[in-house]
């Protein structure tokens, strides 16, 4: 059996590795997007990753991490998912008011933000909601470190 100290080195070295992997693979994707996309395609794309990092944490409303603070220490199963259900329904819900505003009413900020391409606000609107509902999954899994 495993100590808590193996069990802890364990997990951080994974961490790590996942770390790794995943800035590599931002690394290769920043080449290929450079090379297959000219310079305002690029920075289109770069504009929708900003949008949609300034956008998660206020729509998120600081729930995953409340989720992962406050589900790690809870042993009925039914307050897990009672807990995990809450999070989930009010992240789904703010993210898709706004999703809905940016698909619907894209054109000001279109204008305002993107040039006038008013179809790439409609493509961050749908980004926005799943990159939503994925982080909630993820932090679910990291509550329970699996």
């Amino acid at each position: 059996m495993e100590s808590s100290y193996q069990k802890f080195a364990k997990e951080v070295v994974v961490i790590g590795i996942v770390s790794l992997l995943v800035t590599l693979g931002d690394l290769i994707l920043l080449v290929l997007l450079t090379k297959a996309l000219g310079a305002e395609s690029y920075g289109l794309w770069t504009q929708v990753k900003a949008t949609v990092g300034l956008v998660l944490p206020i729509t998120g409303l600081g729930l995953s991490f409340a989720m992962v603070r406050f589900l790690a220490a809870e042993k009925d199963k039914r307050e897990t998912q009672e807990g995990f259900y809450s999070v989930f329904a009010i992240i789904l819900l703010t993210n898709l008011i706004v999703s809905l505003i940016l698909i619907i009413y894209p054109d000001p900020i279109a204008q305002a933000f993107f040039d006038g391409a008013s179809q790439i606000v409609r493509i961050t609107g749908f980004i926005i909601l799943a990159q939503a509902l994925s982080g909630v999954c993820l932090a679910f899994f990291r509550t329970f470190r699996q």
